[in-house]
C-alpha cells in the first residue's frame, strides 16, 4: 500500500473544489468545478514527484550507531528531494518513461552507503558545515552539502551553484557553468534569510512568484521545528511535500511506491520559517540567461528577495559561503 505523508495537526489538505490559482514546480494550473481536468493533471504530477521521508533499519551512518534518521534528517531529506525532482526533470524528455526514469534516479538516494546521495552521504558530509552526524541542517546547510556531493558525481551531469549572502552574482554561475560540458543543466540554489523570527509579510508576494516561475523546482524551508519541500502554490498558501513520517528501510530497487505521497498539503505563508532556500533549474546557458534577467527584473525594487548583480561584492568567490550557520539557528529542525 502506498504510504502518504501524515499531515501536521495544523495542515490543511489541498482543496481542489475551490476556484483557485495552483502552481507545481512552475508548472500553472486552474482548480474549478468546471475544469476537472486540469485538477486530475495536478494530481499526476504531484503524484510523480519524488518523496524522501525518515527511514530506519538502514546500515549504519559511518562508525556511529544510527540506523533512522527519525526526529533529526528532515531538512536532509528535503535536500534529497530538492536534488532528485530536479535531475528528474533535467533527464525528462518528450516520450520518457517517467517510472523508469524514477527508478533510475532513487536508486542513487537509496539508504546504503555506497549511494552518492544517501543519508549516510548527506549525514556525513555534514562535515564540511560543521555539522556532526545526527544533527539538524538549516537550508544554507543542506544547499552546500548537495553542492559538495553533486562536484563528487558527474555522473549526475549537473552543475550546482549556491548564491550566498543574499546575493545572485551572475559572473559566478557563468563561471560555475564554464567549468562543465555546455549541455549539463543547471541547478541554482539561494538560501534566504527573509524576517528575525517571523517571514516578513513584505515579502509574501514576491516569494510566491518566484515559486510560480517556470524555472523553479521548489524551496527548502518549513515551519519552526519540522523542514518541508515546498513544491508549488495554491492562492497565497504554500503546498508541500512532508518528510516526517518513519518507514522502513528500502533495498535498492524495492518498493519504489514508497517513494511517491498523493496527498499534498498547504501551508501558510505566515507558519514559514524566515530561513529557506530556492531552488531554480536551468536546460541551458541560454535557459540560465532567460531566468538572470527575470530574476534582475524582479529584484529590482524592494522589498527584494535578494539582490543580482554581475560579479560578487568581495573579491573571494562568492560561491564560498561566508553564510555562517548561527543564519540558520532560526530553523530548529527537530524533527
Amino acid at each position: 500500500m502506498e504510504p502518504t505523508s501524515p499531515a501536521p495537526s495544523n495542515a490543511e489538505p489541498t482543496d481542489a473544489s475551490l476556484h483557485s490559482r495552483v502552481s507545481l514546480l512552475g508548472r500553472a494550473f486552474f482548480f474549478s468545478r468546471e475544469r476537472p481536468a486540469e485538477v486530475e493533471a495536478f494530481k499526476k504530477q504531484f503524484a510523480s514527484l519524488i518523496w524522501f521521508s525518515y527511514r530506519r533499519g538502514f546500515p549504519r551512518i559511518g562508525s556511529t550507531s544510527y540506523q533512522s534518521d527519525s526526529g533529526w534528517g528532515c531538512m536532509l531529506r528535503c535536500g534529497q528531494m530538492i536534488l532528485a525532482n530536479a535531475l528528474l526533470r533535467a533527464q525528462s524528455y518528450p516520450g520518457s518513461n517517467i517510472d523508469v526514469l524514477r527508478e533510475q534516479i532513487i536508486v542513487n538516494f537509496t539508504d546504503i552507503p555506497e549511494s552518492p546521495f544517501s543519508i549516510q552521504q548527506i549525514a556525513m558530509r555534514g562535515s564540511i558545515v560543521d555539522k556532526p552526524i545526527g544533527a539538524w541542517f538549516g537550508p544554507n546547510a543542506a544547499a552546500q552539502v548537495i553542492k559538495s556531493l553533486v562536484q563528487d558525481s558527474p555522473e549526475t551531469k549537473l552543475v550546482v551553484h549556491v548564491a550566498m549572502d543574499g546575493c545572485l552574482a551572475t559572473a559566478s554561475v557563468e563561471d560555475a557553468l564554464a567549468k562543465g560540458p555546455p549541455s549539463w543543466p543547471l541547478l541554482l540554489l539561494v538560501p534566504l534569510r527573509l524576517g528575525l523570527q517571523n517571514l516578513n509579510p513584505e515579502y509574501f508576494p514576491m516569494l510566491l512568484d518566484m515559486l510560480q516561475l517556470p524555472h523553479s523546482i521548489g524551496a527548502v524551508g518549513g515551519r519552526p521545528n519540522a523542514a518541508h519541500y515546498f513544491v508549488g502554490t495554491q492562492d497565497e498558501d504554500l503546498i508541500y511535500l512532508d518528510p516526517h513520517v518513519t518507514q522502513p528501510a528500502a533495498p535498492p530497487g524495492q518498493l519504489l511506491q514508497t517513494y511517491s505521497c498523493t496527498t499534498p498539503y498547504r501551508m501558510r505563508l505566515a507558519q514559514v520559517d524566515p530561513s529557506l532556500c530556492l531552488g531554480f533549474l536551468c536546460s541551458s546557458v541560454e535557459d540560465w540567461q532567460a531566468l538572470a534577467a527575470r530574476l534582475k527584473e524582479m529584484c529590482s525594487s524592494s522589498p527584494r528577495l535578494f539582490d543580482v548583480v554581475e560579479h560578487p561584492p568581495h573579491l573571494d568567490d562568492a560561491d564560498d559561503f561566508t553564510m555562517t550557520d548561527d543564519d540558520d539557528d532560526g530553523f530548529a529542525v527537530v524533527g
